[in-house]
């Protein structure tokens, strides 16, 4: 129900930034994972600084295996939240399966992993970060 209510809205052209942050929850809930990265990325489109729409659109990244979107996404958290514990573990893991296991290491340290990051991820999570 949750997701038509959203769609109704959004059809509407009333719909704002939260509200497709809510349907991408209602989507990842149901396990519509390409339907959420996609509502998640347009709630970013609306509003940049929305960190739980780009914490979940890095969530779903890994979750999809795909790990070079996964990274800025994440990155782009710490970089407001520096201590975010819900954007660390998965970015340990998103380390991990990029086969960058010292750095994944350091995270789970809970060092800020941003610190000693190679200057390639820094531009990477610049450019292609939604």
């Amino acid at each position: 129900q949750a997701e038509e209510a959203y769609r109704s809205i959004l059809m509407s052209g009333q719909g704002t930034a939260e509200d497709h942050f809510g349907l991408a929850e209602a989507l990842y809930h149901q396990g519509d994972l390409a339907g959420a990265r996609e509502r998640f990325a347009v709630c970013l489109e609306l509003d940049e600084g929305h960190l739980d729409a780009r914490l979940s659109l890095g969530c779903v990244y890994a979750e999809l295996r795909v790990f070079d979107l996964a990274l800025p996404a994440l990155l782009g958290v710490l970089d407001t939240e520096p201590d975010c514990p819900d954007a660390l573990v998965p970015l340990a893991d998103v380390y991990e399966q990029l086969g960058q296991s010292d750095q994944a290491d350091e995270v789970r340290r809970h060092k800020t992993p941003t610190e000693r990051l190679p200057a390639y991820h820094l531009t990477l999570s610049q450019s292609q970060a939604p």
